[in-house]
């Protein structure tokens, strides 16, 4: 019996994330879905903590999204993570934001 054929989910490096797992597909998508439920409202509480100036809570959102969007193979949601604390401008945050939903909505479909 040949493996089942890896889901296309855009924002979503699937294989590699895999990888990351020793192979174990049921525990990525198991983590998946907790990225949605403890992380789906980072880029919500940044923009909050940056509108009460709160730049100590912004940084360590911004930190802890970084994090695990990379260990997560959230790809594109890490780069624009990225982008973002490289500059911290409005087209980084708003890139930010597009590639959140992205993945939000990629891994609702599992």
């Amino acid at each position: 019996m040949s493996p089942s054929p890896s889901p296309h989910l855009p924002g979503v490096n699937f294989d590699e994330g895999v990888l990351r797992v020793a192979g174990n597909e049921t525990l990525y998508v198991q983590l998946l879905k907790q990225f949605v439920e403890k992380h789906g409202q980072d880029i919500k509480l940044l923009e909050h903590a940056l509108g009460q100036g709160d730049e100590r809570k912004a940084r360590e959102l911004l930190h802890t999204l970084k994090g695990v969007s990379g260990s997560m193979s959230l790809d594109q949601l890490h780069q624009s993570v990225c982008n973002y604390d490289d500059g911290l401008d409005e087209e980084a945050l708003r890139q930010m934001r597009e590639q959140m939903a992205i993945v939000i909505s990629s891994i609702k479909q599992l």
